[in-house]
């Protein structure tokens, strides 16, 4: 069997992420953007805010871009793409004043060059063409590859390949393989590049756990990051999985890391010595990591079927993979684990950059639940009134079907309230719905953050704006107080909030180039509108 020779880095107690040795990395700012999920909503929405920072000049002063769901589907081909766009500007699409946004203009064919225009092919009908050869998690999978990626050169089902920062990275990795002139070696052809002068991108998906083709009873994810550098998970846990067909599985899980193109294979019987030594591995079946970090990380039905009787003995019916815990002594065997929707966990991709203990993080809330000016916290449930996410980062938490958030507190109760007050005082001024909080840190043992500390966020909260509003066109401007009246119609329902599924009849994700031109619009204008808060931001 041919081998590989890959590095693996372990938990020491507290999380030392490897990224943080490499000059590039270091030298930037200690910044985040959070490209929050909420399916082709989120991915148009992250185009607008992107297009927006790349136009002030300001992405090359973010050390990382850590995104979820939706969001992953903008961010790694931001961050990767090698064909189908001459540069950035092609990529994110021009800049329409919102006085331009008429009928007409809306309504044109988006150029395919254009990353928006991935958002208007019929993601339904590739999972239902896929669907009919693969099982169900691999045609997702493929499926929403084929709509995000493959257009620009990303992805092609029979030539898997891993993703690695930098051509040097690539290099170091080769040189290191041995013997490098057998034909089974790894070669460059296996890797793709990231794009220069980009920050840090992580993409964050879960391990809900293993393949057992049986319901859990509860669930118990595990944060599962990809990156160019590394896949895993830091913090090292025990965790017992109980499933409904009446036995439990008790695993190990997360602990360590490893490099991108030996995952899905055979792990090593034990584990001792440093942080970042290098292994003699058995070579794994080729992978998309790029096709596997985007299906898995968006794949929200994989925990909403754990309450379905009908599906209880199904196995491979979301992403898998087979996957091994990099930690010291002996190690778990590899076996197939089921994989879902990073927002099952942290929809926000905030708790990643906490790990990393940055600074500043702006916060993109992508979300479809417009604010409640007129809510106290405290009074009454919290879900209609602001984005569920929100809430148990301050340890107001509430149950929901399907995700788990009760391990996500990391900053104090008594700051929620203010929160709110500043982001509800920001609707009402008509503005961009913003508030730039600095928050303490708490401890947070579950995903291994330390606290003792201060960092100061930016909410960007997805909603109305009625200043931007006031500068469309009449008719532009009718359309979207019909798409948000009681009974909701017309082209604009429910903008900028669109439903995640099914916001046009007949369809999972896809929007219109309506729906696309008008939302990217929108986050482009905040951050132009907003330039001197963003530009002190970063």
């Amino acid at each position: 069997m041919a081998s590989i020779r890959a590095r693996v880095w372990l938990d020491d107690g507290v999380p030392r992420f490897p990224e943080l040795g490499l000059d590039d990395v270091q030298s930037r700012p200690s910044t985040g953007l959070c490209l929050s999920g909420g399916g082709t909503r989120a991915t148009c929405a992250a185009i607008g805010y992107l297009r927006g920072l790349l136009e002030l000049g300001l992405i090359e002063r973010l050390r990382y871009t850590s995104a979820v769901s939706g969001g992953s589907w903008a961010s790694i081909p931001f961050s990767f793409w090698q064909t189908g766009a001459s540069d950035d500007r092609e990529l994110l699409g021009p800049i329409l004043p919102p006085q331009e946004l008429d009928h007409a203009r809306l309504t044109a064919e988006l150029p395919p060059a254009y990353l928006g225009a991935a958002a208007t092919l019929s993601f339904r009908d590739s999972l239902f063409d896929d669907i009919c050869e693969l099982k169900p998690g691999r045609a997702w999978v493929r499926a929403v590859a084929e709509t995000f990626l493959q257009r620009y050169g990303l992805y092609g089902p029979n030539t898997p390949r891993s993703p690695v920062l930098s051509v040097g990275a690539r290099d170091e990795i080769l040189a290191r393989q041995e013997p490098p002139e057998t034909s089974s070696a790894l070669t460059a052809d296996d890797f793709v590049v990231a794009r220069p002068n980009r920050p840090f991108p992580i993409v964050s998906a879960c391990l809900l756990g293993p393949d057992a083709g049986n319901n859990l009873v509860r669930l118990d994810p595990v944060s599962l990051q990809f990156t160019p550098l590394y896949v895993g998970s830091l913090p090292a846990h025990e965790i017992t999985y109980a499933y409904r067909r009446g036995d439990g599985l008790r695993r190990s899980v997360g602990g360590g890391l490893i490099e991108p193109f030996a995952l899905g294979g055979p792990g090593p019987r034990e584990l001792s010595g440093a942080s970042g030594q290098t292994l003699t591995l058995a070579r794994p079946p080729g992978l998309d990591q790029l096709a596997l970090a985007l299906g898995s990380s968006s794949c929200a039905y994989a925990s909403a079927i754990h309450a379905i009787p009908e599906l209880n003995t199904s196995s491979g019916r979301v992403p898998c993979l087979d996957y091994w815990p990099p930690r010291r002594g002996q190690v778990p065997a590899s076996e197939a684990w089921e994989l879902g929707d990073g927002g099952t966990i942290d929809n926000y991709g905030l708790l990643p950059l906490l790990q990393r203990e940055l600074e500043t993080i702006i916060v993109l809330v992508n979300t479809k639940q417009q604010l409640s000016v007129d809510w106290t916290p405290g009074h009454g449930s919290y879900q209609p009134h602001i984005d569920p996410y929100l809430p148990p980062l301050f340890g107001v938490h509430e149950e929901r079907a399907s995700i788990r958030l009760d391990r996500n507190q990391v900053f104090p109760s008594a700051e929620f309230a203010e929160l709110v007050a500043d982001l509800q005082a920001a609707k009402r001024g008509g503005g961009p719905v913003i508030a730039v909080r600095e928050h303490e840190v708490l401890d947070n043992a579950w995903w291994g953050i330390r606290g003792a500390r201060k960092v100061r966020v930016a909410w960007v909260y997805l909603d109305r704006v009625a200043r931007f509003e006031a500068l469309l066109p009449k008719s532009t401007q009718a359309a979207v107080e019909a798409g948000n009246a009681r009974i909701a119609v017309g082209p604009c329902q429910r903008f900028p909030n669109y439903e995640t599924i099914g916001a046009n009849a007949l369809s999972l994700v896809r929007f219109t180039p309506l729906q696309v031109r008008l939302l990217a619009n929108l986050c482009t204008w905040t951050v132009l509108d907003q330039r001197e808060l963003f530009e002190e931001l970063l």
